[in-house]
């Protein structure tokens, strides 16, 4: 097999994510470090980039740091396990760059195509897991399909939150697809459109849809800059209002943001209430220690001690801190977050300069994200993010990572 090949394949094994079980969500990201290894044992690996690898890296490597001082190591054998593909990815296609090894253009081309019949199968497992369970004959209720969805479907189960990520990057890549004007297939890319909407507002993820309403619409203000912003804000909206008020679950998720009882006790059926308990702890650890933080084999713990004190479903639930951003400074301080945000500036620095939509998509999409969710925390989350961010970093615009041929 040709070097193009090995490099080709690796990089298209992240096209069936959505379809690889949760088992072995880690074996692409192992095969691919393996092929960089090799690949630059035998083409004779240059002097690699120390500065941008390092720069990359660096969310794992201050995790590494705060061991220093966390007192909890009951787990961080897992922790630290779960979060490789943090230093993994960067690692890889610095390998891969310093080889001068060229990513064939075809390969690119295949990724989002292979993605968008990855997710379509993924959610058609999904509506049939939906269907046999009886939720449309009233059979079960919708807190059972969700605990189905994540628990039980033929091998390939996923949490709604990952399982909605994989949607709005299918999406998008679909929307990309359908606004080529020779396009034969946009009648099929419609379709596809409409039922991955569907399952997405089913999963009912507040979080998820707010950040992909906010970076499509980002994208189409930088690619249709003429389009008036009136016109995008007006449509938008009446696009939301509408889409809640015929999908039953994510019309009462969201009606939960505005019941004054959701903010006087936590109810383990108001997914807001929970929220909101859960980031009255969090800001509450964080403000005795922003500094320096927990460390993290602390951070769990020393939110179960506030969880205590305010009401037993947080306790028994086990919750995290619901923002990736807050889950940073409370293993590492203030310093943690700021590494995480640098790295999604400069990330979206270089989208903008290279007026590469996807770039700019994904990063204003997981930036959004992270404000909801703890993504980087489980491989489902933390090996796609990594492996686009780290792709698009070390993608020379010019001659590398773009070839035709």
């Amino acid at each position: 097999m040709s070097k193009q090949k090995i490099v080709g394949f690796g990089f298209l094994l992240f096209s069936i994510f959505p379809l690889i079980p949760n088992r072995i969500k880690g074996l692409p990201v192992i095969l691919f470090f393996l092929s960089s290894i090799y690949l630059a044992k035998k083409y004779k690996c240059k002097a690699l980039n120390i500065k941008k690898t390092i720069f990359l890296s660096s969310l794992f490597l201050i995790l590494l740091i705060s061991l220093l001082y966390t007192k909890n190591f009951n787990k961080i054998n897992q922790i630290l396990s779960t979060r490789l593909s943090l230093i993994i990815f960067p690692v890889s296609f610095s390998l891969i760059e310093s080889t001068k090894i060229k990513l064939q253009k075809k390969y690119v081309l295949w990724f989002s195509k292979i993605f968008i019949f990855s997710t379509i199968l993924f959610c058609l497992l999904n509506f049939y897991k939906i269907y046999s369970l009886g939720y449309y004959q009233d059979k079960v209720n919708i807190n059972d399909v969700y605990n189905n969805l994540t628990n039980n479907v033929f091998g390939v189960q996923q949490h709604p939150i990952y399982s909605s990520i994989f949607i709005s990057l299918a999406l998008f890549f679909l929307f990309k697809e359908i606004i080529k004007k020779n396009s034969y297939l946009k009648i099929l890319y419609f379709l596809g459109i409409l039922f991955l909407s569907y399952i997405l507002f089913f999963l009912s993820r507040k979080g998820i849809l707010i950040a992909l309403a906010i970076s499509l619409i980002s994208v189409f203000l930088l690619r249709f800059k003429k389009f008036s912003i009136k016109k995008i804000a007006i449509i938008g909206a009446l696009s939301v209002i509408s889409i809640t008020f015929f999908t039953p679950v994510l019309k009462k998720r969201f009606k939960e943001v505005f019941y004054d009882i959701t903010y006087k006790e936590v109810n383990s059926n108001n997914s807001s209430s929970i929220r909101y308990g859960v980031y009255g702890c969090v800001t509450k650890v964080i403000k005795n220690n922003w500094w320096l933080g927990y460390g993290i084999g602390d951070v769990q713990d020393e939110l179960l001690k506030c969880y205590a004190s305010k009401s037993k479903i947080l306790v028994e639930g086990n919750y995290n801190s619901h923002n990736q951003y807050f889950s940073f400074m409370l293993s590492n301080g203030l310093l943690g977050a700021i590494f995480l945000i640098w790295i999604l500036i400069e990330t979206l620095k270089l989208g903008i300069k290279n007026n590469d939509v996807v770039i700019i998509f994904l990063t204003i999409f997981y930036s959004i994200a992270f404000l909801f969710e703890n993504i980087l925390e489980r491989q489902s989350g933390i090996i796609l993010f990594m492996f686009f961010l780290s792709y698009f970093n070390f993608k020379n615009y010019k001659n590398f990572l773009d070839a035709k041929k």
